[in-house]
C-alpha cells in the first residue's frame, strides 16, 4: 500500500525526472527503481511501468490515455486490465482519478467500511463489489471512495476499530462489535 504523503512525493519526483511519459520507453530500470524506490515494490512497478508504457504506445501510437475518453466506462475498464499488473481496482481508480469517470473503486478498506455498514448485505466478495457501486450515487462515489478509506485507515480498522470514536457510531450494524467479541471472551 502507498500512503498519500509517499505516493506524493514519488509520484512528484517522477514528474520531474520524467515530464513526458513516451520517456519510460528508453528509460533504464535502474533508474526508474530508484525514483520510485520508497513507494515500495519497486521491482515488481518498475517493469510494469515500462510494459504499460510499451503497450500503449503499441495500442495508441504514444504513451497516453487519451482515447479512452472516447471509451465507456465498460471498455475503458476491459482495455486498463490488460495492462500488466492492472486489475478492476486500479482501472477504476485511473478512471475515476485520471479521467473524472463516475466509478467506485473497492480496495480492503472501502470494501471493510462498506460491509460493516451493510450497504449492500453480505454477499461474496466479486458480487459485494459489484453490488457496491451501483449503491452509490454517480455523483458521490469520488467523495465516498477518498472519506471512506479514509475512514477505514483511521478509525473503521480491521482489528480494534475505534468505534466510540466514529461519526457513524449511531447509525453502524456493526459498531461495538469488536468490543462485544472481547467481553464476550
Amino acid at each position: 500500500m502507498t500512503t498519500g504523503p509517499s505516493y506524493e512525493r514519488v509520484y512528484n519526483r517522477l514528474k520531474a525526472a520524467v515530464p513526458n511519459w513516451s520517456q519510460l520507453l528508453k528509460m533504464d530500470l535502474t533508474v526508474l527503481k530508484a525514483l520510485i524506490g520508497d513507494a515500495g515494490l519497486a521491482n515488481q512497478k518498475a517493469p510494469r511501468m515500462v510494459a504499460i508504457a510499451n503497450q500503449l504506445a503499441r495500442d495508441f501510437g504514444e504513451v497516453t490515455l487519451e482515447p479512452l475518453q472516447r471509451m465507456t466506462d465498460r471498455d475503458a475498464e476491459t482495455f486498463l486490465t490488460t495492462l500488466p499488473g492492472v486489475g478492476l481496482k486500479t482501472a477504476k481508480c485511473v478512471l475515476m482519478y485520471s479521467l473524472g469517470r463516475e466509478l467506485l473503486p473497492v480496495d480492503t478498506h472501502v470494501a471493510r467500511v462498506s460491509r460493516r455498514l451493510m450497504l449492500v448485505g453480505d454477499a461474496p466478495s466479486r458480487l459485494f463489489v459489484a453490488n457496491l457501486e451501483p449503491a452509490v450515487p454517480p455523483d458521490c462515489r469520488y467523495d465516498y471512495h477518498v472519506n471512506v478509506l479514509q475512514h477505514g485507515r483511521e478509525l473503521c480498522r480491521p482489528m480494534r476499530p475505534k468505534c466510540p470514536e466514529c461519526p457513524l457510531w449511531a447509525l453502524c450494524p456493526s459498531a461495538g462489535y469488536s468490543q462485544r467479541q472481547s467481553n464476550a471472551g
